[in-house]
């Protein structure tokens, strides 16, 4: 796997930034066609699942499909410093980023199973009226003809 980010770094860095404000420990999964990444926050309270097309990247040489668990708050640290672009590798147990003769390796974190159990009591309960829900889901756009958000 080879994967070249210039044109649109600060938007992958965005993206990277705002996963990681949800839990730094996230899921990425990759194959030929997009990267998706899925992160629960720690409450079970929110859900983010971000699929980016492979046209978003300058180069993606994706042959095979890996998902791995990953701390994003470290990719967004390495992708804070290679502000004009990287090329990221899969190497075994860790990623690498590379940019202007610098090299950052990322070591994977083991999956999870299950959702993450939450602590918080809630003694409330919601009622969403289906109808409503499809009208506004209706109303939701695509980021971009390459990113969309779910």
């Amino acid at each position: 796997m080879k994967i070249k980010i210039e044109k649109n770094i600060e938007e992958f860095g965005n993206i990277i930034k705002t996963i990681a404000s949800i839990n730094a420990e996230s899921m990425i999964f990759i194959n030929k066609d997009v990267m998706s990444f899925k992160a629960v926050s720690a409450d079970v309270a929110m859900m983010l699942d971000i699929n980016i097309k492979k046209e978003f990247f300058d180069v993606y040489d994706v042959s095979d499909e890996i998902s791995f668990c990953i701390d994003f708050s470290l990719i967004s640290k390495a992708i804070k410093t290679m502000k004009k672009g990287v090329v990221i590798e899969d190497n075994d147990n860790e990623i690498v980023f590379y940019a202007n003769n610098m090299k950052r390796s990322i070591t994977k974190l083991e999956s999870k199973e299950g959702s993450p159990k939450t602590s918080v009591e809630y003694d409330g309960f919601c009622k969403i009226d289906f109808n409503n829900l499809m009208e506004n889901i209706k109303t939701l756009k695509d980021v971009s003809d390459v990113v969309s958000i779910s």
